[in-house]
């Protein structure tokens, strides 16, 4: 309710990054779907041979790449594997990342508002979101 409340508050769009206990911290940077394009090789397709149609950015890559300055919420980091936190660090802090497969870098835009909820399932290490100087704001959250 706190992220929805202040992307309200200030008229910015909510991106909601639900995370589970099989979520990587790669999913929220992009997913090449190397599956969807075996099939469209498969089936004679057009534009196979572009990689980047096959790129989905996910909940991070979106944030980064939108035009306007967003609110996202990672709910519930704590879910995730414990290394999940500080496998984060570096795309938050400089706010980019590589796409291996395009060998394309995606900067952000504008420097997205990070929520970041916890459920106490288990701990995180304090420096795991202490770390990351640059992001506009960080909450940790006990529910």
């Amino acid at each position: 309710m706190l992220a929805q409340a202040v992307a309200d508050s200030l008229g910015k769009q909510l991106i909601i990054w639900n995370i589970k206990s099989t979520t990587k911290a790669q999913d929220g940077l992009y997913m090449y779907d190397t599956i969807q394009r075996l099939y469209d090789g498969q089936f004679g397709e057009e534009g196979v041979n572009d990689i980047a149609r096959y790129i989905k950015l996910g909940k991070l890559g979106e944030a980064f790449e939108s035009e306007e300055q967003v609110v996202l919420l990672i709910d519930e980091i704590d879910k995730a594997d414990l290394e999940f936190p500080n496998d984060l660090l570096w795309e938050l802090d400089q706010m980019e990342f590589y796409i291996h497969e395009t060998k394309r870098t995606v900067k952000a835009k504008h420097r997205p508002i990070v929520i970041i909820t916890s459920n106490a399932e288990k701990e995180l290490p304090d420096h795991s979101c202490a770390d990351v100087s640059s992001i506009t704001l960080i909450f940790r959250i006990r529910r």
